[in-house]
Parts: structure tokens; sequence; C-alpha cells
């Protein structure tokens, strides 16, 4: 799906209505979720903040409203990369997002290699998306960098080994119910958008968003009553 024309859009979704929306549009064939925006509806800063175990909560709830595929922003992998993507495919995600920055810090490009590795090792169904951050803030802003980045990522070395194609964009797990993005294994990078370094910059400047009173009410929207 992510291989040939026409151009793959994702829209990115925060919780199942949003899903819901994006997936009733024509020609809508997958959708994304969005770090930022699914950890501030639930109560929480981007960046890690949100326990992980309610993100992948959320991407269970948001792949299981809709039939397109889903893939999700799930940052630099709450610091267990390989146990967060295995995570991932079992909520129902057909990828992952997965960024080379950790607090502000983009991380040596030999020391991502091998989290991609260990990542495609844990969860090969999965699709990865290796975000590349050079443009965003603690990155060199190197054009030449981003793109050595980009083409290492899609054979990274892998602990069993000699090394293969990462994956990227999507593909289902062993249960397919949604349309697949790609049954062969696939690799592609992506850039770190200016617009969110714009977002991460202004962040500073944003009121802290505390986290909410934990209640059932919060992962069932029938049981809110605002």
């Amino acid at each position: 799906m992510h291989r040939a024309p026409p151009l793959l859009v994702l829209p990115n979704a925060w919780d199942v209505a949003s899903a819901q929306a994006f997936a009733a549009l024509p020609g809508c064939r997958a959708i994304a979720t969005s770090s930022a925006a699914v950890a501030r509806s639930l109560g929480w800063e981007d960046g890690e903040q949100t326990p992980v175990e309610e993100m992948l909560r959320a991407v269970g709830r948001i792949a299981a409203a809709v039939e397109v595929p889903v893939t999700a922003d799930l940052e630099a992998g709450y610091g267990d990369p390989p146990r967060t993507a295995s995570g991932a495919i079992a909520a129902g995600a057909a990828g992952m997002n997965l960024e080379d920055s950790r607090a502000g810090r983009q991380l040596p490009l030999e020391e991502q290699l091998e989290i991609i590795g260990a990542v495609r090792a844990a969860a090969p169904g999965l699709v990865l998306n290796a975000r590349v951050d050079v443009f965003l803030e603690g990155g060199g802003g190197d054009v030449g960098e981003a793109i050595e980045r980009g083409n290492r990522s899609l054979r990274p070395s892998t602990p069993s080994g000699p090394s293969r194609p990462a994956s990227t964009a999507r593909s289902t797990s062993s249960s397919p119910p949604r349309t697949r993005l790609s049954r062969s294994s696939s690799g592609s990078a992506s850039l770190g958008s200016r617009s969110a370094r714009v977002s991460r910059a202004l962040r500073s400047t944003r009121p802290r968003v505390w986290p909410l009173p934990r209640s059932p009410a919060r992962d069932d929207p029938h049981a809110r009553g605002w």
C-alpha cells in the first residue's frame, strides 16, 4: 500500500470517534495515531509521559473500531522498544512509528540501528516507520546525515546476525482481519517535520497538562459526562 501510487495519506487520530470519522472519508486507506494528541486526550503530555499501557490501550480501541489498518506513533518506544512493538501487535496495530531521539537528544546512529534490529526481531510482522529527527531540536540539521540515517535504517543489524530490510508504514500481525499494507518485508524512513519542531519549541510555553484521576470512565467514552 505504501510502495505504489497513489501517495499514502495517513490522517492522525487520537480516539475512537476521530478514527471512525477519518475512516469514513472517501479514499481513506489507513490511519495513524498521533502520540501528542492521544496523550493529551488522556490527560497527559507528549514526550512519553503517558504510561505505555494506557497508550497501547488507546491504540487497541482505535484499531478495533475501524476496518482500515492502523499504525501507532509510539515515540521512542517508552523505554523498551522491542516490548512496546510486541504490545502494538497485540493491540491490533499494523505498524509503529519509532523516533531516533529521546528527551531532546538524537541517539547515535549505531545505537538506533541496534534498537531497530531488536524491534524487528521482537515483532517481525510489524511494519516499522523509522523516523529520523535530524531536523528537530537536538538534531544536527544536516541533510546528508538525514539521508544516511534514512538509508541505514532500511538495513539495520539484527541480534541474530546479518542485516535485513526493516519495515515501515504497515503490516498486520498473525491475525489478518484488515487489509495488509504489504505482505513482504518493506523498508522506509521518515523525517520529523518542521511543524513538529515548532510544536516542540512551543511546548515549553504551554501550561503543564496534569494527569486526570484514574477511573473507569477514562477508558469508556460512553461513561464520560463531558
